[in-house]
């Protein structure tokens, strides 16, 4: 049964059967299709349709966060030139997340305002926990994708490792290395004692709150940035960084300097447990004793060449 309701001016959301229904789309003036399922739709003859296709389960665990800049972008010019209908299977979750994080762009809005207009308009939307816990990350970011947002790389390392962990993919890494682009990096230095380079800075250090678990939980009532425990100080904990060679090929081993070689740490996709008691999952610990610290900094690289920071 086809199903298309208009949630603003030519922008609809609806079910499968209506992105394929020939009539409806002519009938309501849509001239582009965001399917978010499994399989891109068998497009109705005769019609100029522009489709994006975004391959993704409806499952709490799925990252459907990183869609929301590309999935914006391709409704906004889908209003501008006619009309945009966005589905999944139902039109009641992937797809409802999809335009209450383009509504809560445009409109510079909270989630809660964003899905109660869309539930106005097709009452049964009700994204999936998790992607409820995307959007509300996504509200404290300001509605865009903010990679010095502590619970934003929580919420990627999560993903990275139960992509690397569970499936053996370590293809994985070079998407998320490439994910974030050339930015500014503050903080002070930490530099292996043995020779002098740079490894990382204080940017790149991953807090966790003493005796609570880190990691990216999708029914979490309160993100990482939002409480107040104290901090641990037992244990340096870090994000995945591109000279960190071995965890390219393994599950869990020890980190090396590039620069002497000399061993400064360990990493485990699977997770590792602090002193503190907490398990900090995906790890990248690096020992404190082997480190020099500098004073505060401001310095232009890519991740892809942190490693040549001098």
């Amino acid at each position: 049964m086809v199903e298309c309701d208009e949630i603003e001016p030519k922008l609809f959301l609806g079910n499968l059967d209506a992105a394929e229904s020939g009539e409806t789309l002519k009938n309501y003036g849509i001239t582009h299709v965001l399917t978010i399922y499994m399989f891109p739709i068998t497009k109705p003859e005769g019609l100029a349709i522009e489709t994006l296709f975004i391959d993704l389960e409806d499952s709490p665990d799925c990252d459907i966060m990183s869609c929301f800049e590309k999935s914006n972008a391709f409704i906004k010019e889908g209003q501008e030139k006619g009309g945009c209908l966005v589905h999944c299977y139902g039109g009641v979750s992937r797809s409802a997340t999809l335009v209450v994080a383009y509504l809560m762009k445009k409109y510079n809005v909270g989630v809660d305002e964003a899905l109660q207009k869309v539930k106005d308009k097709r009452y049964c939307a009700c994204p999936n926990a998790g992607f409820l816990s995307q959007l509300r990350l996504y509200e404290t970011m300001k509605n865009t994708l903010d990679e010095n947002n502590i619970d934003y790389k929580i919420f990627s390392l999560y993903h990275l490792g139960r992509q690397v962990s569970s499936e053996n993919n370590f293809h994985a890494i070079e998407d998320y290395l490439f994910k974030f682009k050339e930015k500014q990096f503050e903080g002070d230095k930490f530099k292996c004692r043995q020779c002098r380079k740079c490894l990382f800075l204080q940017s790149n250090v991953i807090p966790h709150i003493k005796g609570q678990d880190l990691y990216w939980n999708n029914f979490a009532q309160q993100l990482i940035s939002e409480q107040s425990q104290t901090i641990c100080k037992n244990s340096l904990f870090i994000e995945f960084l591109p000279w960190m060679m071995e965890a390219h090929q393994s599950l869990s081993g020890k980190l090396f300097c590039p620069g002497c070689n000399s061993k400064i740490g360990h990493f485990c996709w699977k997770g590792q447990l602090c002193q503190c008691g907490a398990t900090i999952s995906p790890s990248f610990k690096v020992i404190e004793s082997k480190l020099d610290k500098e004073s505060h900094c401001v310095t232009n690289v890519h991740p892809l060449t942190l490693q040549h920071v001098t």
